[in-house]
């Protein structure tokens, strides 16, 4: 939205579209931008109301399946020199 606000600004400041006053300009960037931003809040409200709908009611069971694999793959031994699950020795022999 912010790009898309500056964008706007910019063409209302134009030297194309721009007359002088900074009032009446601004009064043409908030009609111009006033149903768009209306539209995209009332959308994100939508949206974050109904996150269990649009993305499934397993989305939470996902991400804690995530989390156990992850904490799963911490448990594979790393280097602490090189924090790579390639050991010391391995690194040696490929130079």
């Amino acid at each position: 939205m912010a790009i898309e606000d500056a964008a706007a600004l910019g063409i209302a400041f134009s030297t194309k579209f721009f007359k002088g006053n900074i009032e009446e300009a601004l009064a043409v960037y908030q009609d111009v931008r006033l149903p768009r931003v209306t539209r995209v809040q009332s959308a994100a409200a939508k949206a974050a109301y109904n996150i269990n709908e649009r993305i499934g009611r397993n989305f939470a069971s996902l991400m804690e399946a995530r989390a156990l694999t992850r904490q799963d793959s911490r448990k594979i031994p790393t280097s602490p020199l090189t924090r790579s699950r390639t050991s010391e020795t391995s690194l040696r022999l490929r130079k």
